[in-house]
């Protein structure tokens, strides 16, 4: 998986699973509403989480990578937005936390990519 380093749903939007946005997957369980905001497009291979609104770019994506796993979300409010009651961002995080994951190198991986996103959203803001 990779980005496509273009940006798509400028502002914030609320991807759901009633529009369509929202694809069902264990780490979309009990997500019905995902707030979010101008996310690059992931291609390659992986099983697609999230879509924008013109429901063809995906900005979530799972992918097995031998006995590890990578869960890449493009948008850098993820966690901005966790402990907002009106959009379902922080079940999203449970979700990708329980998933079994056998390496600690891959959780250092996943810690390194949220913290890339949280200096990602800093140097846009600033």
């Amino acid at each position: 998986m990779a980005s496509d380093n273009k940006f798509y749903d400028s502002w914030f939007h609320d991807a759901t699973v009633g529009n369509g946005q929202i694809l069902a997957h264990p780490l979309t369980a009990g997500v019905n509403t995902f707030n979010y905001a101008a996310p690059s497009g992931i291609t390659g291979s992986g099983f697609r989480l999230f879509l924008t609104t013109d429901l063809t770019t995906v900005f979530g994506a799972f992918e097995q990578i031998g006995p590890g796993s990578v869960v890449f979300v493009s948008d850098s409010n993820l966690l901005t937005n966790l402990g907002f009651p009106s959009n379902d961002n922080g079940q999203f995080f449970l979700d990708v936390a329980q998933v079994n994951i056998p390496e600690p190198s891959t959780i250092l991986f996943l810690v390194s990519g949220f913290l890339s996103l949280i200096g990602l959203r800093k140097m846009f803001l600033e």
